[in-house]
């Protein structure tokens, strides 16, 4: 078989299976994005990485396994790229005291990294919780 014939095989092949499946992407669109033309960018950057990395699927999982794996790394990192994005709209201190509360520190630990009062590390983590619902809020919302 010919290389032309292999890359239409291989290409008939994946839209097969990506039709099939299509739940797998909506199922996962709509649990990491709330607005409809995130969902749909979502979606899209599913199919991208889906097709990048046909090749290599592991047969020695389903298909849908497979496609779930990958649609939910796209999801994750997609969601982490949104956080940090939100994490950078912070005040450097502010986001350096959320990074390590994220990380699981305990607040004596915070403070002392900082150099700041147990009782202002929980001010500072209050407020900018309070600021990033806000602003994810908003986000959602499309204003």
């Amino acid at each position: 078989m010919n290389r032309d014939m292999a890359a239409v095989d291989r290409k008939q092949r994946y839209e097969q299976l990506l039709h099939a499946h299509r739940g797998i992407i909506h199922n996962v669109a709509y649990s990491y994005s709330r607005a409809s033309s995130d969902r749909d960018d979502l979606a899209q950057e599913i199919c991208l990485q889906l097709w990048r990395s046909f090749p290599g699927d592991d047969s020695a999982r389903s298909f849908s396994t497979w496609m779930y794996r990958v649609a939910l790394n796209v999801a994750i990192s997609q969601v982490r790229r949104a956080y940090q994005d939100d994490l950078r709209r912070l005040e450097p201190l502010n986001r350096a005291v959320i990074m390590l509360y994220l990380d699981e520190r305990i607040y004596s630990e915070i403070a002392a990294i900082a150099g700041l009062s147990e009782t202002s590390v929980a001010t500072k983590i209050s407020r900018s919780k309070r600021r990033l619902r806000s602003h994810m809020t908003n986000v959602d919302t499309g204003t």
